[in-house]
């Protein structure tokens, strides 16, 4: 409560005559007990503020000047956080050629000298940082889709928000309320729970029949491989025209970049795979074999099992140090250059097929059937779920999915020692409120339903009623393919239904197999 100041916080609550208040709060909490006194709190603030008269809200015209005093129709004001706001002249830029919405700078702020970058008119001289009133700072961050671990790029992400939020609060010493969310409803998380649940039944039903585990795995393996090469072929297919924007051509080859890549990883499990074949169909003879062919492929005299793992990881560190300066130093004009890259990509996928083979053995000379289940384990899970998936319609699977990766999220940033958030929430906690807010947006016309029964933001609906639509990275093409997916989740409606292929959707009816609300 007093954070890093308690002699300026407890004069601040003498001034403002809060120690009842105070005194009232903590005594509900030392009654209560609740196991989440921060939750516990702010309910009981949100239920005294629901009884309190109408309180003052702001008119929801995105693109119109925020009021200076609270009076119309729309979201509650921060007027109730802040006291009353008051905003200077819009300040309009073009870059590019291409106009950005207009920003309303702050004049109830305090300016102590911060500079940033502001992305909503992207100028190129940083603007002053000043909060709607005083030293108050509201700030949201995006939290993870927890269907799976964390890695680098998470860690990178929040590392950044806390050193960032440490100087904000310590050096600048504004008052910051830190709020982050958990996206905890998703398609991943409904993909991986269904998956997850049908791939334990299977192995459980199967647990000591080799056969039929290998059979279905081998027929796992031709159907992924064929939708790889499909996708790979329709991508080398595809002849962008001379005029097409950078952007645009960007994007293609960062597709491409990313099929090849699963496909590299897709071949290193086929080859672990007719590894653990061997293995079960051998014994101990083939597995000797198998290590003497992967010491032949790494140019390593026969050793053993650890010391040959060691010695393609040493070869692994020092070939992607290589690469990495090759990448650095390419220039496409060079076809020596860029021969090179070409030569220790290859290099690279080769090491990570002997790698893979080599942790394949080890597995299989154990249990051959475990290591089927290890390194194709979510190749399988997809070929169940496609067929069975509807079948999965207890909602305890997707949450309880989803909490196991919550608290591995948690426990992640506690380790890298992440400050907690001020205020955590969960979509799952808030879907009436979601409900009504996407109701709204359709009575303004704003929003549609789809013949699936899902409702989508109309983009040219929105755009005409004087809006601006991607306020923080205007562009006047059509969103790709690749982002809309990556925006909308593999459990997407038909992209028929829509309006416009830009429009997205904002409520997906479910389907069987998905929860519902």
């Amino acid at each position: 409560l007093m954070g890093s100041t308690p002699s300026a916080s407890l004069a601040y609550i003498a001034e403002h005559g809060l120690e009842e208040k105070l005194t009232a709060l903590m005594n509900l909490v030392a009654a209560d007990q609740p196991a989440d006194p921060l939750r516990y709190l702010a309910e009981k603030l949100g239920a005294k503020a629901k009884k309190s008269p109408a309180a003052p809200v702001c008119p929801p015209a995105l693109d119109e000047p925020p009021p200076n005093a609270p009076g119309a129709e729309g979201m509650v004001c921060p007027c109730n956080l802040f006291g009353s706001l008051s905003y200077g002249e819009p300040i309009i830029s073009k870059k590019d050629k291409t106009e950005h919405p207009p920003w309303y700078p702050s004049q109830a702020g305090v300016d102590v000298g911060l500079r940033v970058h502001n992305t909503l008119t992207d100028q190129s001289d940083p603007v002053p940082f000043i909060p709607g009133r005083g030293r108050r700072v509201l700030w949201y961050t995006c939290g993870p889709t927890v269907y799976d671990a964390c890695h680098m790029g998470h860690a990178r992400a929040y590392l950044t928000f806390d050193i960032l939020r440490r100087i904000i609060e310590d050096y600048f010493r504004y008052e910051v309320l830190y709020q982050i969310n958990i996206t905890d409803i998703d398609d991943k998380i409904i993909l991986r729970a269904r998956r997850n649940k049908l791939l334990a039944d299977f192995k459980a039903e199967h647990a000591a029949d080799y056969a039929a585990v290998e059979s279905a795995v081998g027929a796992s393996l031709d159907a992924k491989g064929q939708k790889l090469d499909k996708k790979m072929a329709a991508l080398a297919a595809t002849e962008l025209p001379a005029d097409a924007p950078s952007r645009e051509r960007e994007m293609h080859e960062t597709e491409k970049a990313a099929a090849a890549l699963k496909k590299r990883q897709f071949d290193d499990i086929a080859a672990s795979v007719a590894t653990i074949r061997e293995v079960a169909a051998g014994g101990g003879g083939a597995a000797s074999s198998i290590l003497e062919a992967v010491c032949s492929d790494a140019g390593v005299a026969s050793t053993s099992a650890a010391a040959l793992e060691r010695e393609l990881v040493e070869q692994t560190v020092a070939l992607n140090e290589e690469l990495e300066a090759a990448r650095d130093a390419l220039d496409k004009s060079d076809a020596a250059k860029a021969k090179r890259l070409a030569e220790l990509t290859q290099q690279a996928a080769r090491l990570g097929s002997l790698l893979a083979r080599l942790k394949a053995l080890a597995a299989a000379s154990e249990s051959p059937i475990e290591a089927l289940f290890r390194f194709a384990g979510s190749e399988l899970g997809e070929t169940l779920d496609a067929e069975k998936g509807s079948t999965v319609t207890d909602h305890q699977i997707f949450n309880a999915h989803a909490r196991f990766w919550e608290k591995a999220y948690l426990d992640d940033m506690a380790a890298l020692g992440v400050k907690d958030p001020d205020v955590m929430t969960r979509v799952t906690e808030y879907v009436p409120q979601i409900i009504e807010f996407v109701q709204k947006i359709v009575d303004k016309g704003l929003a549609y339903k789809g013949g699936s029964g899902s409702v989508y933001l109309d983009i040219d609906a929105f755009k005409t009623q004087g809006h601006h639509y991607r306020k923080l990275s205007p562009f006047s093409g059509d969103t790709s393919a690749a982002d809309m997916a990556e925006g909308e989740g593999e459990l997407a409606g038909e992209a028929a239904e829509k309006k416009n292929p830009n429009d997205f959707a904002l409520w997906k009816s479910s389907k069987p197999g998905e929860p519902a609300w």
